[in-house]
This record gives structure tokens, sequence and C-alpha cells, in this order.
């Protein structure tokens, strides 16, 4: 009867189902086997069943605390990975001999710590700070490698970083050193644009700005994606990206009703200046900033963005000058500041006629407008009563407080952009000529007005302050603006006018006067300001301060020092609160009509997938694109696009075919798509598919960068360099500040062999961003192509500054040493590519090549394999691998490559000669002549051939001949008897 129970509790039945089970006996030394599904006989409390999944699993690690790893400079860096992987069945027993069924708790996240250890260990904290994806590359590469040879697949690997020092307790450090006494004023200009500035200031029209540049340094400014105001203007008051500030889109979800609420001060996840230089000990002075509601506490005081609701609340204007405490709920520190704003309030009634008037031609009302026109006209009082109502609140806070930061942010040209940037000249297609000739001037106007605006700021701020003019983004105008896409309310397109680069102008007794700097990015300001008042930049910040533009004397003075983090982090949006109001849902209704925000969440997954794939998050961005597509939103053609973007940035073409095939049966006209699917299409070498995609898209859109940009790849791919030529020029046309194109020039000059025209265009691309890696890199290699190693050099390391672990930057700088003769650091340098970018044959192969050329035998033959796996079709590496393992005496593996390389290439006369020789010396003297001979009908003049064809044919007896071969090898110059 035992016997009977205990058979039955040993017979278990499996079900099918996607795992491989593995059958052991952890106390006898029986070999562990595969079982497959139906009823088996498992001896109870002997025999182990353990199941391995066969689809893919993910695994969080914490590399917090005591499991934290350390930058080169010491400093703790604290991160969160998540893990996913599979296990081939091919090497499911492999796993579980090696490492038993609890890899995943043990093994694998210590493998995890170690490989994170050694890599973070390895690099400056910089490269930390600045997220650099290359960083999460290398941590991924040394892993894969690591846990391939146990059996098991990475495939894919994310890093987080988390709270660092002092951040845990919310709590915002302050700083050892205290700050400078001065006073620096931020201004801030919603989608202000050199396009249409710089013509306005040799027309002698904006001379406010102009002496303010004349005394200080400009540049384009760089923005973030998505190229949302919230989302860009925290980013400038925080030094730190929106995956980190929290704020990703203009509104979130009401925890407690679930309806959709404008973003507020209370997500934001991290300090803002305002705090963060209260704490220090300085007082500030905050008017009209993003997201600044309700009002935080500070030393100073904040006007917040809901004094006057700007563009998005023009039906809330009866209660602007309201005094119910309710409704004056948060909207300034100290709260009873309301009393005294409340008067400077203008509602968008009280702007006059006269005041429009000074917009429009010959400074005349228009009179006999249409309905639409008189909106257009109605909509602009109340960017002109906002303006007003924070110029006046501006110009008080001035004279009353004394502050030594402020920061002051304007709508205005954004919003006047939005309502008649279409209207400009020249005439637009689909636009009337008498819409151009009442409007066409006003974007232009507005641009004057604030001039004034800042001008007044100026003169109130005291020419001692150090002052900085900076914008979110630019704005579309000219050539470059959508034909088919209306920029106004409740057409829903609002961002397809936005463009990627803003405006800086940085002037003061600190600052350098009359100089340019080629680039910076909205995530350096608040480093900047920092550096301003002496104090140490957060290492958790993602932006650096702009030392090129600070006085070598200031500098000197208050050399840049760093601090791990200021701490401060607050909790995730989730955890604050978000309490609908009518007014609220006001907001969303107009955000919903500008097209900025779509249903639901639907916009806020979207973001943050935008920002995840900015950061190089490609598995986020995924994972949020299709929460997004979950929510059921009308905005399918858009997210389907940004997951095609994504599948084909993993690499999986066919993935991404059908998302833009699904987005096109959405919208067929939908130009972003059209451009994706060309892309893809070009990968998978259809390029007359790709040509009519990008022809549609250009239909829908003549001034498309991305479109013309991608035709100019698929025409020089097909060889018509001068219409590749020809395509890349009109983009520089229609968007002169984007470096891309430049940098696709040089490289088509470049392989026309025309080096001078090459090199200026990289230098224009630097010109358009001085942190353009590509152009740094090709620019250096026509200096080292022309000799000038020197300079080459210089070039790669000042790029190296920038993106230390670049794989393409230490590929190249690896060759130039090589050449050099410093082949150790050439050797050092190409490990470093590899290890970066663990897929990318080209350093691999550079690696492979230089060991084996050094004698490192062993270690070359490893990475010869490396190459084999990434390039399986390629014939060098097998004939790498193949000379590695003949010296390593390995005769049969490598005879097993010689022979793949020339069933592949019959004519690689390199792999006939090594074939016929490894032969030879076998005795296999049939074989050896077939592949000797071969390589004597590829290259006739090589006596060593004839040497071993004279040795083949005498020992096979054929003595004439030999006596013929070992002529040959004389007459050729060889040494044979």
């Amino acid at each position: 009867a035992l016997a009977a129970a205990y058979v039955a509790l040993s017979t278990r039945h499996l079900d099918p189902k996607s795992a491989f089970r593995v059958l052991d006996y952890p106390l006898s030394h029986s070999a562990p086997r595969l079982v497959e599904a139906g009823w088996r006989f498992i001896p109870l409390g002997l025999g182990r069943l353990s199941e391995y999944s066969s689809d893919p699993l993910k695994l969080s690690v914490d590399l917090t605390g005591s499991s934290a790893a350390k930058s080169r400079e010491g400093a703790k860096v604290e991160v969160e990975a998540e893990l996913t992987y599979s296990v081939p069945p091919e090497h499911v027993l492999d796993l579980h001999r090696r490492r038993g069924p609890d890899y995943w708790e043990t093994w694998l996240p210590a493998e995890l710590r170690a490989r994170n250890a050694e890599r973070i260990a390895s690099v400056s904290y910089d490269l930390v700070r600045n997220r650099d994806p290359e960083l999460a590359g290398g941590i991924r590469g040394a892993l894969q490698q690591a846990v391939a040879q146990e059996g098991l697949r990475l495939e894919g690997l994310r890093v987080f970083q988390v709270a660092g020092v002092g951040e845990s307790s919310g709590d915002i450090l302050r700083a050892a050193t205290p700050p400078l006494k001065k006073k620096v004023v931020l201004l801030g200009v919603d989608s202000f644009d050199w396009r249409i500035i710089d013509p306005l200031l040799k027309q002698g029209r904006m001379p406010n700005l102009a002496r303010l540049i004349a005394r200080g340094t400009r540049a384009n400014l760089r923005t973030l994606r998505p190229i949302l105001s919230p989302v860009i203007w925290t980013s400038i008051a925080t030094g730190v990206k929106p995956s980190r500030h929290g704020i990703v889109d203009f509104v979130v979800t009401s925890r407690e009703t679930g309806e959709l609420v404008p973003v507020t001060s209370a997500m934001r996840q991290v300090p803002a200046l305002w705090t963060l230089l209260s704490r220090q000990g300085l007082e500030v002075g905050v008017v009209a900033w993003w997201a600044t509601w309700p009002a935080e506490t500070v030393r100073g005081s904040i006007v917040t963005d809901r004094v006057a609701f700007q563009l998005f609340q023009e039906s809330l204007k009866d209660d602007w000058q309201s005094a119910d405490p309710e409704k004056n709920r948060g909207k300034t520190y100290p709260a009873e500041l309301m009393d005294e704003v409340r008067p400077l309030i203008r509602a968008p009634a009280k702007v006059t006629d006269q005041e429009v008037a000074w917009f429009c031609p010959g400074g005349r009302f228009p009179s006999h407008l249409t309905a639409e026109q008189e909106n257009l006209i109605n909509r602009f009082r109340t960017v002109i009563a906002a303006e007003e109502t924070y110029q006046a609140v501006a110009l008080q806070r001035l004279k009353q407080q004394n502050a030594s930061l402020w920061m002051i942010y304007y709508e205005g040209p954004d919003t006047a952009s939005h309502l008649f940037m279409k209207y400009r000249p020249p005439l637009l297609e689909g636009t009337k000529q008498e819409d151009m000739d009442l409007f066409g001037g006003i974007v232009d106007r507005a641009y004057e007005r604030q001039d004034r605006l800042l001008g007044e700021i100026l003169q109130a701020a005291g020419e001692g302050a150090d002052v900085l003019v900076v914008s979110d983004h630019g704005f579309k105008s000219g050539n470059n603006r959508p034909p088919n896409s209306d920029s106004t309310i409740e057409k829903g397109n609002a961002a397809d006018w936005h463009s990627p680069l803003g405006v800086l102008v940085a002037a003061g007794p600190d600052f350098l006067p009359a100089a340019t700097t080629s680039a910076a990015s909205v995530l350096d300001i608040a480093p900047t300001i920092l550096a301003l008042y002496g104090l140490p930049i957060a290492r958790d910040m993602d932006g650096q301060p702009l030392t090129e533009a600070l006085q070598p004397s200031f500098l000197e003075r208050h050399p840049v020092a760093w601090i791990d983090s200021y701490g401060g982090v607050r909790g995730s949006p989730a955890t604050s609160p978000t309490v609908a109001s009518t007014a609220d849902q006001e907001v969303v209704e107009k955000l919903r009509s500008l097209g900025y925000i779509g249903e639901d969440r639907l916009t806020a997954h979207n973001n943050r997938g935008i920002v995840a794939l900015d950061e190089g998050d490609v598995d986020g961005a995924i994972a949020s694109f299709e929460k997004a597509l979950a929510t059921g939103g009308a905005v399918g053609a858009m997210v389907r696009t940004n997951l095609a973007r994504a599948w084909m940035l993993r690499g999986d073409f066919d993935k991404a075919r059908t998302y833009a095939d699904e987005a096109l049966s959405d919208d067929p006209d939908n130009k972003a798509a059209l451009t994706l699917l060309a892309g893809i299409r070009m990968k998978q070498g259809d390029l007359d598919g790709a040509e009519k995609s990008l022809r549609r898209a250009l239909a829908q859109d003549p001034t498309f960068v991305p479109a013309h940009s991608k035709l100019g790849e698929l025409l020089e791919k097909r060889g018509e360099e001068q219409a590749a030529i020809a395509e890349f020029r009109k983009v520089t046309e229609i968007a002169p500040l984007s470096p891309i194109e430049f940098n696709n020039l040089g490289n088509l000059y470049r392989k026309r062999g025309e080096m001078e025209k090459a090199m200026e265009a990289y230098r224009e691309a630097l010109r358009c961003d001085a942190q353009y890696i590509g152009a740094y890199n090709n620019l250096g290699l026509c200096l080292q192509e022309k000799g000038k190693l020197v300079q080459a050099r210089a070039l790669y390391e000042k790029a190296l500054a920038i993106r230390p672990e670049n794989p393409l930057l230490r590929n190249s700088l690896g060759t130039l040493l090589a050449l050099q003769g410093d082949k150790p650091g050439a050797i050092a340098e190409f490990d470093r590519a590899t290890k970066a970018d663990p897929d990318w044959p080209v350093a691999q192969g550079n690696l492979a090549t230089l060991l084996f050329e050094t004698g490192k035998v062993e270690e070359a033959r490893s990475a010869f394999e490396r190459w084999v796996r990434l390039e399986p079709d390629s014939v060098e590496p097998r004939l790498g691998l193949g000379l590695a393992n003949l010296m390593l005496q390995r005769r049969d593996e490598a005879l097993a490559q010689f022979q793949l390389v020339v069933k592949q290439d019959p004519n690689n006369f390199r792999a006939q000669v090594a074939l016929g020789e490894t032969l030879l010396r076998q005795g296999k003297l049939e074989e050896a002549q077939y592949h000797l001979e071969r390589a004597a009908l590829i290259e006739k003049e090589v006596p060593r051939i004839y040497d071993d064809l004279g040795r083949v044919y005498e020992q096979r007896g054929l003595r004439r001949e030999a006596e013929q071969a070992f002529a040959k090898s004389r007459a050729l110059g060889g040494g044979s008897p």
C-alpha cells in the first residue's frame, strides 16, 4: 500500500506549455535530462523537476546600497537594472548543469553586479551624469559575453539611475561653499527663433537684444523631445531630462476622479532652481514660469503661471481679477502677494483696438473683418493681456524685491506664431493674399514688442546683472513651414510647427563679450547658473556648465566644482495630489483643441516613449508606446509610427514594417509613417519601394526634412551622387541649422575624393551643433587621410570629452594610434569600442586583427570568434579565425574555417593558399594541389605558391611539373632549390 501511494505521489501529469523541463537527481551523479509533457514518474524526494521558460523573461536587480558601484573618481552610483533574457532550447541542459535552477536568483544578479561595478569603475562620473546610452551598452556587452558562455541569451538591459546622496529624504542639501552675492536674470521666451531674430536685428528693430548680444555670447540652444512647453521649461529649470523630472505632458490623470488635469509644481520630482537656490540662502523671484502652480515655499516670491492663463484660458478671463480666496489658492507665494498682483491683471476685453493696431500694417486697426479674422484678433488680445500682466508684475517685483535670481517667462512669441505664422511672407500654399496682407507682419511686430519687454527688464535689473535669454525651441518660418498643417486652434497640429533649435544669449560681467558658442542644450542652463553663483554642479544633472561662454578670469577665481547630488527628489506624479477643477477642464479642452494632447493617457504614454527613445532606452520606449496603444485612443497612427521607429532601432525590421503599415492603414497620407516605411524598405533592399514612399511623403509636405534627408541617402545608395548632393543641399536651405545634412554632404564629398569640400561640410555641421559627434569623427578621418595626425587626434579627444564611450570615436582613435605605431594604445581603444557597442563588427574586426598582428594569438582567436558571430557571412573574420587556429596548432578547426571561406568566395587568394599549405602539411597532396593551383590562377606572380606546388608535385612523383614550378618561383625572385 505504501509503495502504491509512493508511486501515485511520484507520478505527475506535465501539461504541454511553452516551457522546457529538466529532471535531475541532486543526491546522485546521474546526468540531468529533458522530459516531455504527459504522465511522468518523478521519484518523490529524489527527483527534482525544474522548468525553464521558452519565452523571454524579465529580472529586476537592485544595485543600490552595498551593491552600488563607484565611478573612477569614487562617486557612488546607485542604479536599478531590468534584464530581459531567454534560454535557447539547445542550452537548457548546459545552463542547468553549470548554474542550477535558481540561476536567476543567485548567479545572474551577481554577474550583473560584477559587470556593472567593473564598467562604472572604468569611467568618469560625467558619463553617468550625462546618462550616455553607450554606458548601458558597455555594461550590456560585458554581461552578454559572460552569460553567453553559460548558455543564456541576453535580450535587453535597461539601467535606471536612482536617488543620489541625500535624495532619499526629499531634503535639498546645502552646499559647503556659500553662494556668491550677485544678480542673475533668466528670461525665458517661448519659441524665440534666430531665423526671425537675425533679419530684425539687421533692420535695427530689436535694439535691446542687439546690445545684449554685443556684450555677450550667442548660441543655438538644442531642445529635447517631445518639444512641449511644460516638458522643456521644466528641464531648463532643473537641468535634468524629462524621465527624471517626471513632467512629460501638459496633463496627468487625476487619481481621485480619473479626469485629465494640467500639470502642476507638485508633479515635478526634482528641485527647480527656485527651491534649490532658496536652500542655499539666496532670494529668488519667479514670474509666470511653466508648472509653478501651486506656488512652492521659497526664500523670495513666486507668481505662478495661473495668474493669467495665457494661451490656454481665454474663457476664464472673468476670474482673473477675482478676490475669491479659493480661486486664488496657490497662485502666488507668499499668498498675500496676490493682493499686490491683482490690480496689475489685465483682461483681454480691456485690450484696446489701438493696442492691437500697433501690430497691424500702417499701425491701423483693420476694418471689415470676417468672423474668422475677428476671432484671430480676439485671441491675440488674450496674448497681449497676459504679456502685459506678467510684465507689470515682473517690473513691480524687480522694484520691490532685491532677489539674487530672477526667472521670468514670456509666452507671447510662441502664441503669436501659432496664430499668425502661416500668414507671414512669403505666401504659403493655401493662404489667401488678403490674409497675408492683414496678418503677415504680426509675428515680426510681436518680436519687436518682446524686445521692448526685454529692454524694460534689463533696465530694471541694472548693468551689473548676468543675463540669460533662452527659448525652449524654435518656430518654423519661411520655406520650412508645413504647407498642409494649420498651427492654430481646433486644427490639432500645433507641435508640427516647432523646430528643435532655440536661442541662447548670455551677457553680463561674467560672460565673454561678442562671442559665439556653436551650440548648447536646454539642460545646460541650470548648471551654468549654479556655476555663476560659485556653487558646485550636481553630477546627477544631465547638463553641463557653459564654461566656454564664461570669462576666464571668473573661472580662475571660481573654478567649476562638483557635488554628487543636491537631493530633494520627491514622489512620482502618481503620488502627488491631482484634484480636477472646472478651470482645469477648460485648460485641458484648449490643449486638446490645439492638438497638444489626445484622449486619456495616450499622449502621456506616447511622450514617455519619445523621452525613452531620446535617451537610448529602446525597450522602455516600446513598453510606453504599447501602453499608449492599449488605451484605445484616437491617435493610433502617431503611436504606431513611433513603435515602428523603436522596432527599427531594435533591428527587427519585420515588426517595424508591420507597425508602419498599420499606421498608414490608419492614416494613408501620414508623412512620418511614409518616411519611416521608406527607411525600413531601404534596410530590406527595396530601394524602388522606398522611393515611392518618400515621393508620397514629399507630395504631402515638400518641406518635410526627414523625407528629403532619407531621399538623399537613397540616391547615394543608388550611386546618383549629384542628385543626392542636390537633395541634401535642399534640406540645408529648408533647415539651415540642421547638422545632419551637412554631415551627409561631407560624407558624399569624401566618397568622391573632394576632401576640402567634405571638411568644410563637416565644419558647417559642427557650427550648427558643437556636440555633433558624427561630424567630429568624420572631420578627424579626413585629417587622418591627409596625414594631419596630430590635428585629427586633438579632434577625437575633444569629441571624447563630450561622449567618452562613443564606439565610433574610440575606433577612429584606435586606427590613428595604430598609424602612429602605438599598437598597445590602439588595442586599448578598439577594446573600449567593442565594450561600448558589442554588436559593431568594425571595431571587433580591428581589435582581432591588431591582436593577431602583435602576436596575441589566443586573444585574437577569441576576438575573431566574436567577429564571426557578428558577421557569419563575411569571409574576413573566418579567414582570421582560421589563421589564428593554425598558429595555435588547431589545424582541423583552421581547415574548417578556410573551407567555409572558399565555399563563399572561391577566388579568395589567401584562403586558397592557407588551405593548400595546411593540407600539404597533413600529407593530403591531391587536395593541396587543387587549392594551390586555384591560388596560382588567382595571383600568377607570387613565388611562394610555386614553391608550395613544386613540393606537392615532388612528393606526388611529378618531377617535370615540380621542376617547372620551382623554375617559375626562381623567375619571380623566389628562393626555391
